[in-house]
């Protein structure tokens, strides 16, 4: 929603003759079965049913604040993080989330007794819920960017990664590509990259 909301307003000047209706929210919709025209999802794409363009890599950073850290201590590596609070994307699967790529080749670190209390499906509610200092998260950069250059929050375990995923906008293989999805994705492609 941060990225694409201000670009609508571009895309609709450029095609007055288009109208758009848009869905916002986090859930993984069946974009056949729903009758969506286009998804836009960040994932490794895997679904031989729909179309996927890639828009742009998404990188993800393990974040938490100030106070937080002052009162528990900032990790310095995953096994760190047993012990700490976890704030987790609920549309994440919990095994993967933790899971982290150390810079060292060819090692794998994951985590999983970080004690989870809270688990919500949305992106900018998790990272209001991690500056308010209620644990540590792993966000989207596109999404904790500007509270981390604000001070509000602060990146911690810069020395691992995550594996990065990819904003693809999604449309069905199954029926006729209409210009209009055509129109929208390539306008997604040029204003993300």
């Amino acid at each position: 929603v941060l990225q694409l909301a201000p670009l609508i307003g571009d895309f609709l000047s450029t095609h007055k003759d288009l109208k758009l209706e848009l869905d916002l929210n986090d859930r993984i919709v069946d974009i056949i079965a729903e009758n969506f025209d286009v998804g836009i999802r960040i994932s490794r794409f895997e679904d031989t049913a729909l179309i996927g363009r890639k828009i742009s890599e998404i990188t993800h950073i393990a974040v938490a604040s100030p106070n937080y850290l002052k009162k528990m201590g900032t990790p310095k590596s995953p096994s760190d993080l047993n012990g700490h609070k976890g704030l987790v994307y609920s549309n994440k699967d919990p095994k993967d989330y933790w899971q982290f790529d150390s810079k060292k080749p060819n090692s794998k670190v994951d985590v999983s007794k970080i004690s989870c209390s809270l688990k919500v499906n949305n992106g900018d509610a998790l990272r209001e819920a991690s500056i308010a200092g209620l644990g540590i998260a792993i966000l989207p950069s596109f999404i904790v960017n500007k509270a981390i250059s604000d001070g509000k929050l602060k990146a911690i375990l810069q020395d691992y990664q995550k594996s990065p995923l990819y904003l693809y906008a999604l449309y069905s293989s199954k029926k006729n590509t209409s210009a209009k999805v055509i129109a929208f994705v390539e306008f997604l492609i040029k204003n993300f990259n």
